[in-house]
């Protein structure tokens, strides 16, 4: 086991992902803050460019909830931190065409700079009917 920051790069990204985790833990409403973060992160790789991706970025696990899905997602995230990577760019499983970004904060300190970005909101979520 290892850990990681899991992260959005909007704010809508981040909502969804929010709603879509409610679903799965509560059904009550939940209010939270919603925050930035400027990342410094090296190196990351970028599963949602073809170019770059061990695999394509339409392939169904990638954005999967099935436990089959994410035991391969964490198969693959093994293998690219074990080649080095301390991020990983993916598609987001809640916002069609949204990006998150994993960071795995138990690397080098050296690979990874977290700053307040500056903007804090609160906000109140109720889940995604499953």
């Amino acid at each position: 086991m290892y850990g990681c920051l899991y992260t959005a790069l909007t704010k809508e990204g981040a909502i969804e992902e929010w709603r879509r985790t409610l679903a799965w833990i509560d059904e009550r409403p939940k209010t939270r803050d919603l925050v930035s973060i400027r990342v410094v992160v090296d190196p990351v790789i970028d599963l949602t460019d073809p170019a770059t991706s061990p695999v394509l970025p339409d392939t169904p696990f990638l954005t999967g909830n099935s436990e089959p899905d994410l035991e391969q997602c964490r198969d693959l995230a093994d293998s690219l931190r074990a080649s080095g990577y301390v991020g990983i760019l993916v598609p987001s499983a809640a916002l069609p065409g949204g990006k998150n970004l994993i960071i795995y904060i138990d690397g080098p300190a050296s690979s990874v700079s977290l700053e307040d970005g500056g903007d804090r909101i609160s906000v109140t979520l109720t889940p995604n009917p499953q």
